[in-house]
């Protein structure tokens, strides 16, 4: 919302922006068993991940906003930490994970000519997974 911007008497005029990325993620994982007993077993885990983003991996574009020609430049990489538990019944297991990044994903947002831009969109990665499956 650029209402921010301009004052508050204004009718709203909003920006929309669209990320497409693809990363290569390192992750480390400690995991304590909570629950041992045959056929059930229940675990914790967490740690940390880091994601690399290759420059040529990111594309974004941001629609109506009050400047033209803005790109958007990616940090090279994401520090995150995850948690999550795990249930497994014989052979079915179930999983959720709870993902946030510590750092921006964006390093700037810049126009043509490679100036920074007075706008800063300040994001972080946030994935909630769920995992279900037959162990074979």
């Amino acid at each position: 919302d650029f209402n921010s911007w301009e004052g508050s008497g204004l009718s709203p005029k909003e920006g929309c922006l669209s990320v497409e990325m693809k990363d290569l993620m390192v992750p480390l994982r400690l995991e304590y068993i909570c629950i041992d007993q045959q056929p059930y077993s229940m675990s914790v885990f967490t740690g940390p991940k880091l994601r690399v983003i290759p420059g040529s991996n990111f594309s974004s574009s941001l629609n109506t906003f009050p400047y033209d020609n803005l790109k958007e430049i990616p940090t090279d990489y994401l520090v995150d930490g995850s948690f999550g538990i795990g249930v497994k019944t014989g052979r079915t297991f179930f999983e959720v994970e709870l993902e946030q990044s510590f750092n921006n994903i964006s390093k700037g947002i810049f126009n043509a000519m490679d100036n920074p831009t007075d706008i800063r969109i300040d994001r972080r990665l946030a994935i909630m997974t769920f995992s279900l499956g037959i162990l074979l």
